[in-house]
């Protein structure tokens, strides 16, 4: 009988998990085909509580157990149709594999709901990281402004609104793309010929990276696309010099038949774990969020390629592949 109740139990449908009152629901109406009417319960975690109350029909019984940890306090019982004899010990197994069951739930709310804090938070650390790379940019704009006195500053602030202004607006985009903020531009405006050099430049430039850029290709696509990959990417490898001062980098970009192909390496430390790098959410950063290879990886799917991160020579390297013309 008991391992009747386990494969009924198992049966339970994994949709309302996070539902604590509809899987109580869902395991009574398994549990009914077995001789127990009803579950009853007063459970009381997260600051919630929720209650079901006994109804006992006229021969029923109530076989009732407290329940206590860390998280949660309060008791559930079943409602049987006897609990003499073998049912009696019988009864009392079934409520502990319910009681076990329910607590397992209830604790995977609760660590599933503290994970989105947690996720949301790292996500307003990550917004306003860009934020204040922003207003950095607008303060040296500012600076370089008011100090302007010859035609050759005038020359290095030109030089250095055509190194920032670019990634700059990426990261613009980025915010307002997660407040669900739409950009003026529409998508069909957006498509253009990039030559994928030039754009990893501006990058480069822009977190100043030792970093050799070899070969060249031109693709016909929306430039944000390519941003994407390029900023995420080399700004990884740029968070990198708070522990390695002398790290190189070189992006070698190639094109054969009708795809291109980049190759990005660096001297740092290699991937602790190549096949999770583009997974959400995953980062080896202590302020790290997790959201820019996943970034990348969705973008470079959408163009219809692929990404490969892997430790060559004990160093990492990301290869990504995408033909030259993409859908949109």
């Amino acid at each position: 009988r008991i391992l009747k109740i386990l494969t009924l139990l198992i049966k339970v449908q994994v949709n309302h998990h996070l539902n604590i009152k509809e899987y109580i629901h869902a395991l009574t109406l398994q549990l009914q085909e077995i001789g127990i009417d009803a579950i009853v319960y007063k459970l009381t975690f997260s600051h919630s509580t929720i209650i079901h109350k006994n109804t006992l029909a006229k021969g029923n019984a109530l076989v009732e157990k407290t329940l206590e940890d860390n998280l949660i306090h309060g008791s559930i019982g079943i409602q049987v149709t006897s609990n003499k004899g073998e049912h009696k010990i019988l009864n009392k197994l079934i409520l502990y594999i319910i009681h076990l069951q329910i607590l397992n739930q209830i604790h995977s709310k609760i660590h599933t709901t503290n994970q989105s804090f947690k996720q949301i938070s790292q996500l307003q650390t990550y917004m306003v990281h860009d934020l204040k790379n922003i207003l950095q940019f607008f303060q040296a704009m500012q600076y370089n402004v008011k100090n302007i006195h010859t035609e050759e500053e005038k020359s290095r602030f030109i030089s250095y609104l055509q190194n920032n202004t670019e990634p700059i607006n990426r990261k613009v985009k980025i915010i307002l793309a997660l407040l669900k903020v739409p950009s003026s531009a529409t998508k069909e405006n957006n498509l253009e010929n990039i030559s994928i050099a030039s754009l990893f430049e501006e990058y480069k430039n822009f977190y100043k990276l030792a970093c050799v850029i070899t070969g060249d290709a031109i693709i016909f696509s929306d430039k944000e696309y390519i941003q994407t990959i390029a900023d995420n990417i080399l700004g990884n490898i740029h968070d990198k010099f708070f522990t390695d001062k002398i790290l190189t980098c070189q992006v070698v970009i190639s094109e054969r038949e009708e795809n291109i192909t980049l190759r990005i390496s660096d001297t740092g430390i290699p991937f602790e774990n190549p096949m999770e790098v583009c997974e959400p959410f995953y980062t080896t950063k202590s302020q790290g969020i997790g959201v820019g290879m996943y970034q990348v990886a969705s973008v470079i799917k959408h163009l219809g390629g692929t990404i490969l991160c892997e430790n060559i020579n004990e160093h990492p390297q990301t290869l990504i592949t995408f033909p030259l013309i993409v859908k949109v």
